[in-house]
């Protein structure tokens, strides 16, 4: 005896999980996925491309390492771009030189000064900088005066450091040569006015850890500035000169690259030097919310994993991680898709869906005053994320397969009659459709290939090719786009099926 069953499947906002074996998955999470974004109503779609920001690069032949973005006190904004040795700004031309000969292929990591109206970088190789985004010089030390020497102390800018911050209206170097767990601060001088060029070498706070490591992130948040390594977090408190102290926040986790540490509303989000990403408010512990993604994780290369990056850019969370020698993968962390699962129910940051994405090599990720997202990129240039249909003319290859769908009946046999599609309409677009069946082992068959997305589809059947309908106890699909620029979003399908066994209703 069997009956008909239509089984609808409308929810894909769990998300990619890679850890669990297939039965352990929740319904609307995905066992692979790439290049698709998550709808808030449970739907997926193709990502969008990425366009060149300007059509030279900014050095031929050189990876650009470093991009930041400014506006000086006129008001004029300065995108400055660095590769090679060579620093550069971008203008309606392409890209004019700012500066050169620094430490080829180097990190500069920046900061605006306020007080001045300049960025001020580092590289861990060149000592102090500051430009103006038309030229860079070092910083030229503060001559104190000899009431100033006596009570305050000779000025000495630490040799090299690696990262800098702004914070409590001063600046602050960390890992400088010689002694990568030092925090250096700059003082007042004796009329009380805080300067960006007067160190002295006692102004500092020392990271000290067991394991001896040195300061892979300082960042200010909450009014505090935290201190990562790569195995704790610290965190420096005080508002001026005389109280300024550090304390221990977590002695077991930290960060392994700067550029992976991004505010998150109320929380600093990080990629831990033990491959897993956490969230914390800065009161209770870190929470790990990259849990589900164990197979993507494990794949990081362990000597080039400090090359990671990431950005936070409407809710979402860019992380860019190497499986090789660059960033070859980069995540996605969807804070705004809840998935329909906890709808109506208390919603942890746990439980918000991860998505993957491959086809560029981002060094590092800047969020524009134009509140557009750009990267720098391994191949010269700079890009600008979210426009277009391809990859700069390249295609995106993008697919999403489903769990092995059994009902909660693994027991039973069902006869699959066809699949109902919803879909949204594409001009000039076609996709595939692919199944499995019973076994996570056994490979994809074609279901249909170049499903035409121009026609009205709110309702399309799609029945198995030379009138085959499989007969199983379970079975998967996966949905991919058939050409170059072709792209597609899947509000769901049913699957129409006859069940074989006595009639019992799912609950």
């Amino acid at each position: 005896m069997s009956y008909q069953h239509y089984e609808r499947i409308y929810d894909f906002s769990g998300g990619l999980n890679n850890r669990d074996f297939d039965p352990l998955l929740q319904d609307n999470e995905s066992p692979d996925m790439c290049n698709v974004v998550l709808g808030k109503r449970g739907t997926f779609e193709t990502r969008p491309g990425i366009i060149y920001f300007k059509n030279e690069p900014v050095v031929e032949g050189k990876s650009v390492t470093s991009i930041f973005e400014y506006i000086d006190p006129q008001g004029n904004t300065h995108f400055l771009a660095f590769a090679g040795d060579k620093l550069k700004k971008a203008t309606q031309d392409g890209w004019a030189l700012v500066g050169e000969d620094l430490e080829e292929g180097s990190y500069l990591e920046f900061v605006t000064n306020p007080m001045t109206g300049k960025a001020l970088f580092v590289n861990h190789n060149d000592g102090y900088w500051e430009t103006d985004g038309n030229d860079c010089n070092e910083v030229d030390p503060y001559e104190p005066t000899d009431d100033e020497k006596t009570e305050i102390g000779e000025c000495a800018i630490p040799n090299d450091p690696m990262l800098i911050a702004y914070h409590k209206y001063r600046v602050w170097l960390a890992n400088v040569s010689d002694y990568p767990d030092r925090i250096y601060y700059s003082v007042d001088d004796i009329s009380g006015n805080t300067l960006y060029n007067y160190f002295t070498p006692s102004s500092w706070l020392r990271s000290s850890n067991p394991k001896g490591e040195g300061v892979t992130a300082i960042v200010s948040f909450k009014e505090r500035l935290y201190v990562f390594t790569k195995s704790t977090i610290k965190v420096i408190v005080g508002s001026d000169l005389d109280d300024f102290s550090m304390i221990d926040f977590d002695q077991s986790i930290g960060t392994v690259s700067s550029r992976t540490v991004w505010n998150f509303g109320d929380h600093l989000i990080f990629l831990s030097a033990d491959n897993d990403v956490y969230i914390f408010d800065g009161v209770s512990a870190p929470t790990k919310v990259s849990g589900r993604l164990e197979g993507t994780f494990n794949k990081i290369s362990a000597e080039y994993k400090y090359r990671a990056c990431a950005a936070l850019h409407r809710g979402k969370y860019y992380l860019s991680i190497p499986e090789s020698t660059v960033n070859d993968v980069t995540l996605v962390y969807d804070t705004e898709v809840v998935p329909l699962t906890y709808v109506g129910e208390k919603h942890s940051y746990v439980n918000s869906p991860w998505t993957l994405h491959k086809g560029f090599t981002p060094t590092q990720w800047l969020v524009g005053q134009d509140l557009n997202l750009y990267f720098a990129s391994t191949d010269g240039y700079v890009y600008q994320y979210g426009i277009g249909t391809t990859d700069a003319g390249k295609p995106i290859e993008a697919y999403l397969c489903t769990k092995l769908i059994d009902l909660g009946t693994p027991d039973k046999v069902k006869r699959i009659r066809r699949l109902i599609l919803d879909a949204r309409r594409e001009e000039d677009s076609f996709i595939n459709i692919e199944y499995k069946i019973d076994s996570e082992s056994n490979g994809w068959e074609t279901l249909c290939r170049d499903v035409d997305l121009s026609k009205p589809i709110d309702r399309m059947f799609i029945y198995f090719p030379n009138s085959n309908r499989p007969l199983c106890r379970k079975i998967a699909f996966k949905i991919s786009n058939s050409y170059l620029g072709n792209v597609f979003r899947i509000n769901g399908f049913t699957i129409d099926m006859a069940v074989h066994g006595h009639h019992e209703e799912r609950k």
